[in-house]
């Protein structure tokens, strides 16, 4: 609708231009239902964050839905943090990516050993990015698939390059690498000459034979256990977060659930519109009359809110209040990362036009 440069990008200064831009575009701000953003402090901010602000300058309690698929790439960002083995391969992936795409000779010199290694649908060494999680998992699968033509690229610029800043990093990635087991290094027996076991001294532990010796399956099996147990504890706070906030709505709405008490009706109500807020009673009582329709022989396999939604919009006009419900419920958002997508695209564009410019 609107593309604006925010030239203050605190939750006050971004709240204002959304308002802008939607009193521009004439849109009614009493209709305004929802907020979703990205999970940022500027954007999330219980206190001083975008949706806090629209809040506070429009007078009323307006439902904030944090985009999940961004929330999602932040669970599983942050889940990584507990191992500090997991961090460090992202932060070699990252380097490996910088170091070839930061010359044109280097980039052409991995291209051609690609091609010489007649590697199967070859990846490209892709940036790590901050927002889409996605891409992480495509750089471990480039440095994957192409693991043979990137040590053959690294020792032929180690050899035949002039440039000592190429030249220097292309030895040093390359000796963190020949490591690996499968350049035929024993793993286990470099894993023990790093990860000996330490006996603790008797006197802080009495019993220093009893302790705990990892070796390398152990290991690495404790650093994955660390993460998932920080992603299985991290989604279900988001999911029990998002529950919350629909809770309303799921109590009221869902077929599959008993008629909901008058209150529920009336937290429903409190999501709608101030001038388009139907009366709970009213509504509650026509909610039991669509609920007896529904299990009729007429209608069958009637599992959800989409469902339920699809038969209160063909017979709005004999459940208008329910079918009101409904289209609000479908218009909750979920995620908006198909608009950051948008802007994704908008800098690839801006990036070839300033490059054919040059």
């Amino acid at each position: 609708m609107s593309l604006t440069e925010a030239k203050d990008k605190t939750g006050e200064g971004v709240a204002d231009e959304i308002i802008e831009a939607l009193n521009k575009h004439k849109m009614n701000l009493n209709e305004l239902c929802f907020e979703s953003y990205d999970y940022t402090a500027s954007m999330s901010g219980q206190f001083n964050g975008v949706q806090k602000k629209i809040q506070d300058k429009l007078g009323r309690r307006i439902p904030y839905m944090p985009c999940l698929a961004h929330r999602s790439n932040t669970v599983i960002e942050h889940s990584c943090e507990p191992s500090a083995v997991i961090k460090e391969l992202f932060n070699v992936l990252e380097e490996l990516y910088v170091f070839f795409t930061s010359s044109t000779k280097r980039v052409w010199c991995l291209q051609e050993s690609i091609i010489g290694a007649a590697v199967d649908n070859p990846l490209q060494l892709r940036n790590l990015s901050k927002t889409r999680w996605v891409v992480r998992a495509e750089s471990i699968k480039a440095v994957w698939s192409t693991y043979e033509a990137i040590l053959e690229s690294l020792a032929i610029l180690q050899e035949r390059s002039k440039d000592i800043k190429t030249k220097t990093a292309a030895s040093e990635i390359q000796a963190a690498v020949i490591f690996a087991e499968h350049l035929g290094v024993d793993a286990q027996t470099v894993f023990q000459r790093h990860h000996r076991h330490r006996k603790p001294p008797a006197r802080i532990d009495e019993n220093p034979s009893n302790a705990v010796s990892l070796n390398l399956e152990s290991f690495y099996r404790k650093e994955f256990k660390a993460v998932l147990n920080t992603q299985i504890s991290t989604y279900k706070e988001v999911n029990n977060n998002s529950k919350e906030t629909t809770r309303p709505l799921i109590d009221t709405l869902h077929p599959g659930k008993d008629v909901a008490p008058l209150e529920s009706f009336k937290d429903l109500t409190e999501y709608f519109p101030r001038d388009q807020r139907p009366d709970p009673e009213a509504l509650m009582s026509e909610m039991e009359v669509f609920r007896s329709h529904l299990t009729d022989d007429y209608h069958t396999n009637i599992q959800d809110i989409s469902d339920a939604a699809r038969i209160a919009e063909k017979q709005k006009s004999v459940f208008p209040l329910v079918n009101k419900a409904y289209r609000l419920a479908l218009t909750a958002p979920v995620t908006v990362a198909k608009d950051e997508r948008t802007f994704s695209k908008l800098k690839l564009v801006q990036n070839t036009l300033q490059i054919n410019n040059e």
